[in-house]
């Protein structure tokens, strides 16, 4: 349950960031307007970033550049999938391909490395633990 209640609040915090960017942009160049399709596509794409740093918690792979590329490929997969599926119930803009592509690539340059960095600092942390010392690299000559 706790884990469950991580993620929403993840899936939550996204959503709201995103909603918030997209208004505050769309009001900078004049757009009034929103549809209730993109709000629920951005809540969907939401929910598939979160889907994928549940996976990325699920699968350990201790190399990165090697769990880093088959994880993005993976959550672009889905992305693109939605947006295929989409096509058949909305008209898409002629780029929708190249603006998800950009707009999920760019938060996951972002946010992948943090996630790492957290990761191995939660990793160095248990090693460190009172009743589990880390090792001492001392070289005995």
């Amino acid at each position: 349950m706790k884990k469950f209640l991580k993620y929403l609040f993840i899936l939550n915090t996204l959503f709201s960031l995103l909603t918030i960017i997209s208004s505050v942009y769309s009001l900078i160049i004049g757009d009034t307007t929103d549809t209730h399709i993109h709000i629920i596509s951005r809540f969907i794409i939401s929910i598939i970033a979160v889907t994928g740093i549940a996976l990325y918690d699920k699968i350990r792979i201790k190399k990165y550049y090697i769990l880093l590329p088959i994880h993005y490929v993976i959550m672009m997969s889905l992305v693109f999938t939605y947006i295929w599926i989409l096509s058949y119930f909305v008209t898409l803009h002629p780029r929708a391909y190249r603006d998800i592509l950009f707009n999920f690539t760019i938060p996951y340059i972002i946010i992948a490395p943090i996630i790492i960095v957290v990761d191995s600092i939660k990793i160095k942390k248990e090693r460190c633990t009172p009743g589990n010392p880390a090792p001492t690299h001392k070289n005995p000559v």
